[in-house]
């Protein structure tokens, strides 16, 4: 009957920020949060991807072990990480375990793997 209303169905949970569409989520980190906290929110994206975005970097994923312990996380749980980072100390350390990383979250070249990236007039080698 045409009077009668349409139905939608929404999944139970769903969240309506969630974009379909979007290739990576962006996980914004704060200095001082610790590897689980950031290993959960990267749990709680809803895409393959994740780039882990710490503008003033994260003292607690600088070391050694704290990169190794979100790269093993990532491999377990099935997802591929990225560090958007203008910290010197914290994406260096990102290259030696094989994390792709750049300034930007836009900017990630996700084969890049542990490799500098230049920058040239909008493009990238």
């Amino acid at each position: 009957m045409p009077d009668e209303p349409e139905e939608t169905y929404e999944e139970e949970g769903a969240d309506e920020r969630f974009d379909a569409t979007g290739l990576a989520s962006v996980v914004s980190v704060d200095r001082r949060e610790d590897v689980a906290a950031i290993c959960g929110r990267v749990d709680a994206s809803p895409t393959f991807a994740v780039v882990i975005h710490a503008p003033g970097g994260n003292r607690p994923l600088s070391t050694e072990l704290g990169m190794r312990r979100l790269q093993r996380h990532a491999e377990d749980s099935g997802r591929v990480v990225a560090i958007a980072t203008s910290n010197t100390a914290l994406a260096s350390r990102a290259r030696q375990v094989g994390i792709p990383v750049a300034r930007r979250p836009d900017h990630i070249r996700w084969d890049s793997a542990g490799k500098r990236v230049v920058r040239v007039v909008g493009r990238s080698w």
